[in-house]
């Protein structure tokens, strides 16, 4: 008892500051829209849903591939609502999916030669792996000098995930399961470092201890275990890999989320379609994409599911 109490507290005080961001973004667009002292109606809420959507094809369709994947650095595009599932949380993967900037580079992407597409691959996993270690180490910086500037420009460590994750999906379409691999090892080699790094600047003292500390680092640096289960079990069905006996995929939770094109005008994790406020065009669906989700913690423990991401990566390293 003592131990599920201890991970719900983790888990309550992760949320808070994962979420965060997206909270102050959220409130912050809301202001700049609309004064607070006006209440919106069903048709206005429409109009305005509408128009930002609009306003950002017409944004993401003047940029280029580079440009787009450079943008997934931007934490603003990722407040769609998102699919909750079954948990508490909503997945990393989710927040990803809900953006039409990963839509576009990982739809674009596609449109590459086949030589393009592994040298802009390498190169983008790359530039991804680099923004995510530049992102812990301000986050280092800032956690040592809470009362300081810090004198680097600010990279968001969820975006930089995000931007690290795509290049894994990318790699699990093409069926570059060796990067995919390498791309999640240099990501955990980062975080071990990371967490470590934190372990030297504990805030509330000692009304924090330091595995409680190093828990809660760890779980804001990396993606989730659902969204990393996600994309392994991607890579394994491009690859077209048989698991035979080793997992079975009834034990997990899974929905098919139809992924759109990235300028149609409404897409599965677009606000209004969630609150069904407007319809979805089947025919702008590209791809069926399967998210899944372990089971509880009652079923599947930490150890558990360890094992199981370490036996998919196995299959795909073979």
């Amino acid at each position: 008892m003592a131990m599920i109490t201890r991970k719900m507290a983790l888990w309550c005080i992760v949320g808070v500051l994962a979420i965060l961001p997206f909270v102050t973004l959220y409130f912050k667009a809301t202001r700049e829209v609309t004064p607070l002292s006006h209440v919106i109606d069903a048709e206005e809420l429409v109009e305005l849903q509408q128009g930002r959507v609009s306003e950002r094809i017409e944004f993401l369709d003047k940029q280029s591939l580079d440009e787009t994947f450079a943008y997934l650095l931007d934490t603003q595009q990722y407040l769609a609502t998102g699919n909750i599932g079954s948990g508490s949380f909503v997945k990393d993967i989710d927040r990803l999916l809900s953006s039409r900037g990963f839509l576009k580079a990982f739809q674009q992407f596609g449109e590459l030669s086949q030589e393009q597409v592994k040298e802009k691959l390498h190169e983008f996993s790359e530039k991804a792996i680099e923004a995510f270690g530049k992102a812990l180490e301000i986050a280092l910086w800032r956690n040592a000098n809470p009362t300081l500037e810090s004198p680097d420009k600010p990279i968001s460590l969820v975006a930089a995930k995000y931007m690290v994750c795509t290049t894994m999906l990318l790699a699990a379409s093409m069926g570059e399961s060796d990067l995919l691999l390498n791309q999640i090892a240099e990501m955990q080699f980062l975080i071990d470092a990371y967490v470590e790094g934190m372990r030297a600047y504990i805030p509330l003292g000692p009304a924090l201890s330091k595995s409680v500390w190093s828990d809660i680092s760890r779980r804001i640096a990396s993606l989730d275990d659902d969204t990393v289960l996600t994309v392994l079990m991607y890579a394994v069905k491009c690859a077209n890999i048989d698991l035979n006996a080793d997992i079975s995929r009834d034990v997990f939770v899974k929905q098919t989320i139809p992924l759109f094109r990235w300028d149609a005008e409404a897409i599965y994790h677009d606000f209004l379609p969630q609150m069904g406020l407007q319809e979805i065009d089947p025919q702008n669906a590209t791809e069926q994409f399967v998210v899944y989700e372990f089971p509880s913690d009652h079923v599947f423990d930490d150890q558990k599911r360890k094992q199981i991401l370490t036996t998919l990566k196995e299959h795909l390293s073979k």
